[in-house]
């Protein structure tokens, strides 16, 4: 049965407020002014309320694991104190049985040896927002004077890199910047010694695209998929290449394995966010859909999380790889891209009714990676493989359309 789906993860926006200005932040960038109400950090009594709330759905769903995602804004600004409290609260709350996991996403920019030193000490794993080299990273990922970020973030990371606990499980999250050059991109990434990256398509949706698509044009450029192309040739041909997530989970989909991976597949998503007073919503990026499109009237004080799961918008978004858009419902590569992420599916006209903004450019990344693996494994494995090619899938896609014009639906 796939509704209730379980809580396993909560996103914490510990702190409301963030020491950067990212042009793209789905946060305080895209129209959204709900966080204006919001305290600065969450406070000792929220953390008393979301140990409690997960400590009954654990015990109640008898979860073998759950894991808190440390999130913001800038998750260092909630202060030090903030996370021995945390730490301590949940595990003196949440039974034994449970395992935790605690991890951080951070801009990394206040990153010094007495926080690797703390967040070592407390177990709690990291991972650093980084969009490439310099220029890349710095159209983008300014603080508030205007000025580039990247000098301060590679600081930051090096610092965490030195800390034996923080490097195993350290995770760079880039941003892709379809103006930037992907192979000098993946080479910056490749200098950097770490192991694990991700690719992050940036949030839009069809009344407001993701820089690069323009949906009024009669032919439709793929430019996503053409970026995203020649870093995949880039690290498939590399003999020591990184992981990238964005890729594994591709092959992985591709080759039958399913896997947890929010944006493509066939798996519920889930995770609930909490904001910094107790509010509980969906993925932050659906902010990306209209001003407080995330305030559901949910509060970790007044709501327990079976109560959250229950509640429509969030269902959909925790079902959204099986609850589709009518055109993905007859999609060849459907099982494969899960008609993408929600956000991305929006307008205001049919609400998530919509096949992705990212459609085309999923149908070519998709296709061009088939292919890749269809020239490297044996037959006997390449024989169970997705046979469609992007021509094919093109020209599905074109059929659809005509069809909606003729029929009007």
């Amino acid at each position: 049965m796939l509704f209730p789906p379980v809580c396993h993860s909560l996103v914490l926006k510990v702190a409301s407020k963030c020491n950067l200005n990212c042009t793209y932040c789905y946060m305080y960038n895209v129209g959204d002014t709900s966080y204006m109400s919001q305290p600065d950090v969450m406070d000792n009594e929220t953390v008393l309320d979301i140990c409690e709330a997960v400590r009954l759905h654990c015990r109640k769903h008898k979860l073998r694991y759950f894991d808190f995602i440390f999130h913001g804004g800038e998750p260092l600004l909630a202060g030090k104190d903030f996370y021995r409290n945390f730490v301590d609260c949940a595990k003196a709350s949440i039974p034994a049985r449970t395992r935790l996991s605690f991890s951080m996403q951070t801009n990394g920019v206040l990153l010094d040896e007495d926080w690797c030193q703390l967040l070592s000490a407390l177990h709690i794993s990291i991972g650093i927002s980084l969009d490439g080299d310099k220029p890349t990273n710095d159209m983008n990922r300014k603080d508030r004077g205007n000025h580039g970020t990247y000098d301060r973030t590679i600081k930051g990371l090096n610092i965490a890199i030195a800390h034996p606990y923080l490097y195993p499980h350290l995770g760079i999250l880039s941003v892709v910047n379809v103006f930037s050059d992907a192979a000098t991109v993946y080479n910056s990434f490749k200098s950097l010694g770490v192991q694990h990256f991700n690719l992050l398509l940036p949030y839009g949706t069809l009344n407001s695209p993701p820089p690069g698509i323009y949906p009024h044009l009669k032919k439709p450029e793929t430019v996503y998929a053409d970026w995203l192309i020649e870093i995949f040739d880039c690290w498939f041909d590399d003999s020591h290449r990184p992981e990238i997530r964005l890729f594994t989970s591709i092959i992985e989909l591709l080759l039958g394995i399913n896997n947890e991976f929010e944006y493509f597949g066939k798996s519920k998503i889930e995770y609930l966010v909490i904001e910094a007073d107790g509010s509980i919503e969906p993925t932050g990026a659906l902010k990306v859909c209209g001003n407080k499109f995330t305030k559901l009237g949910l509060n970790i004080r007044t709501h327990d999380l079976d109560e959250a799961l229950r509640e429509p918008l969030i269902r959909l978004y925790h079902l959204s790889h099986f609850i589709l858009p009518a055109k993905c419902t007859i999609c060849p590569i459907r099982d494969i891209c899960g008609g993408g992420h929600l956000p991305t599916r929006f307008s205001r006209k049919n609400a998530f009714n919509n096949p992705s903004v990212y459609c085309l450019d999923y149908m070519k990344l998709i296709t061009h990676i088939q292919q890749k693996l269809w020239q490297v494994l044996p037959e006997d494995v390449t024989a169970k493989l997705l046979k469609v090619t992007y021509r094919e899938m093109l020209a599905f896609h074109n059929e659809y359309a005509q069809l909606r014009k003729i029929y009007g639906h």
